[in-house]
Order: structure tokens, then C-alpha cells, then sequence
């Protein structure tokens, strides 16, 4: 028994279109994620006088349906040393989970940072140096806003 190429492919597509039905986010779910960085982002910003930016899935619209993790970045000047950077940064983290009554941990990648749990949210607060080219890398995640922005822009 053979399947037409025609109806081969109209069950791709239904296949396809079905599976985005399920792993798309509502956009309540959007809402609610873009709301809820908006009351972090908020906080950082009256707390601590930093600015922050959502970076990973959410902010590049391509998170999966119930899938609750921000990436959040929070930048410093790039004149701040490493080893300060790091120390404000852990200090910022903790103080953002204690605020807003969740559970974190301290992580490890080119740079401590904090993540954990806040109400529904997995949330990871990361810091970067703010800078406007990428001839001023100073970290590797550094590179991730304006991998945000490409995507954004591009995809």
C-alpha cells in the first residue's frame, strides 16, 4: 500500500500544525511571563539603580508552552572589575529572590549567579557588562543581547 506524496504531506502538515497547537504559548502565558519581569526588571531598577533585560526564550518568543524560566541579565559598567561585578551581582540575586519570597542557589559559569525559584518562575539572574559593540567583550555572556537582538530582528 502505497500514500500519495500530496496526502503524505497534507499529514506532515496536520501533524505540524497540531504539535504548535500544544508547545505554543497562549498569550496569557506571554503576558504573565513579560508581566512578571516587568515587576523584577521594576525592582532592580528602584533597589539597586541597575539596568536588567530579559534575554533566552521568553525574550526571543520562542519558549514552549508551560515552560516559566527568565533569563534575566543585569548589567555593570564595564570599568567595575571582575571580582566586584561578581560580589554585587550574587548580593543583587539574593536580594531579588529574598524580596519577592522565592528559593535560590548560588550557579557557576564564567560568572556566579544566582537561580532558583519565584512563585511559578524558574529565574536566573546573570550578570554582564553593559557594553554597545562586541569589540568590548569582556565575558562570554556578554555576547547574549546582542545574540537576542539578532534573533529578534532576524527570525
Amino acid at each position: 500500500m502505497s500514500i500519495s506524496k500530496t496526502k503524505y504531506t497534507k499529514e506532515l502538515e496536520n501533524i505540524e500544525k497540531n504539535v504548535l497547537k500544544i508547545i505554543t504559548p497562549n498569550q496569557k502565558e506571554k503576558k504573565t511571563a513579560l508581566g512578571f519581569f516587568e515587576k523584577i526588571k521594576y525592582y532592580l531598577q528602584n533597589k539597586h539603580n541597575i539596568d536588567s533585560k530579559l534575554m533566552g526564550s521568553v525574550a526571543k518568543d520562542t519558549f514552549i508552552a508551560g515552560n516559566k524560566d527568565l533569563d534575566i541579565f543585569i548589567f555593570f559598567d564595564i570599568k567595575i572589575n571582575k571580582k566586584d561585578m561578581e560580589e554585587k551581582a550574587l548580593y543583587i540575586g539574593k536580594d531579588v529572590f529574598e524580596h519577592f519570597k522565592g528559593t535560590c542557589i548560588t550557579s557557576y559559569a564564567e560568572h556566579p549567579y544566582q537561580k532558583g525559584t519565584i512563585e511559578c518562575f524558574k529565574v536566573e539572574i546573570v550578570p554582564a557588562y553593559k557594553i554597545k559593540d562586541t569589540n568590548e567583550l569582556a565575558s562570554s555572556v556578554d555576547r547574549t543581547p546582542f545574540h537576542t537582538k539578532y534573533i529578534n530582528k532576524n527570525l
